[in-house]
């Protein structure tokens, strides 16, 4: 009889337990094996400037038109493209050509769909071809990525997942990150913990000055590099920035808020992390599993 009700309180402890969402058991017809990974973006909003998605690939590309001014590019090579865009801006760094000869160039001036664009390190590339296209260089140059196995922990290798352009704004910015698909993840991995990051694009053509507001550190920034961002205020420009309290996207904490400095460019990116695969469903539908995290970024006055 004690056995009995001794049995009967802890089938009803794991019943709770469970209920709690505190521990769960799943069981799988195999013990190794990967599962197919795809980062994706649920969506962007934004009222104060740009947000951009950043692709699996990494890619934002824009197509050339006409004939260039050279072959090379020097101090001053112009590259048309087909049309005006508004997402390039003078001090982004472009590159162009196959994996094997990426050339880079920094623009300089930019009229209409004309781009101006100077030579990054001073010894001049080949210009592109006509109808090539030209590639925003980003932070990482593609979206985090880790490979699940089952039963098994994964690193997560640094990647892009927002370019956020507020250049045109002069107030501080709060930028809310959101982990869109929690449920779903929870099915398949006990834990997936992202650590977020935010960079700084220096555009100023004689460099940007690092221990304050957005530059974090110290020295000079070259003009078309990625700086580790600060809050707002630059209270923590001294140190590693936004980088000194980490930020973590979890299964249990799906969201994070930063507030940044108006005026500038941003990339916020997934720097590093981990996770736990326990399943392998990929469907990724409302109340299945799924292995690809989807985000969302929100941008308001802060």
């Amino acid at each position: 009889m004690r056995f009995a009700r001794t049995l009967k309180w802890k089938i009803g402890l794991v019943v709770v337990l469970l209920a709690l969402g505190i521990f769960s058991v799943a069981s799988f017809a195999a013990t190794t094996g990967s599962g197919s990974l795809t980062v994706t973006v649920g969506g962007t909003s934004g009222n104060l400037g740009a947000v951009t998605a950043v692709s699996t690939s990494g890619s934002i590309g824009y197509v050339t038109s006409g004939t260039e001014s050279g072959s090379t590019v020097s101090t001053a090579t112009s590259i048309t493209l087909t049309a005006a865009v508004s997402t390039l801006r003078v001090g982004d760094t472009i590159q162009w050509g196959s994996s094997s000869t990426t050339q880079r160039g920094y623009i300089t001036a930019i009229a209409g769909a004309v781009l101006t664009v100077a030579d990054t390190d001073g010894t001049g590339n080949d210009a592109p071809a006509d109808a090539a296209t030209v590639y925003k260089v980003l932070k990482n140059g593609s979206a985090p990525t880790w490979t699940p196995v089952l039963n098994s922990p994964s690193p997560i290798t640094a990647g892009d997942i927002f370019l956020v352009d507020v250049a045109d704004y002069t107030g501080n910015v709060l930028i809310t990150l959101y982990l869109t698909n929690p449920d779903q993840l929870a099915i398949d991995y006990s834990y997936l913990n992202q650590s977020v990051n935010v960079y700084a694009l220096c555009r100023a053509s004689g460099g940007c000055a690092k221990g304050s507001a957005p530059f974090a550190g110290s020295g000079t920034a070259d003009q078309g590099t990625w700086v580790q961002a600060t809050n707002a205020a630059g209270t923590d420009a001294g140190t590693t920035g936004i980088a000194a309290t980490a930020q973590y996207l979890t299964l249990t904490s799906g969201y994070v808020n930063l507030i940044l400095k108006g005026g500038y460019e941003y990339a916020v990116t997934v720097d590093s992390g981990s996770g736990y695969t326990i399943a392998s469903a990929t469907t990724c539908t409302s109340g299945n599993g799924c292995l690809s995290p989807a985000y969302l970024l929100d941008l308001n006055p802060a």
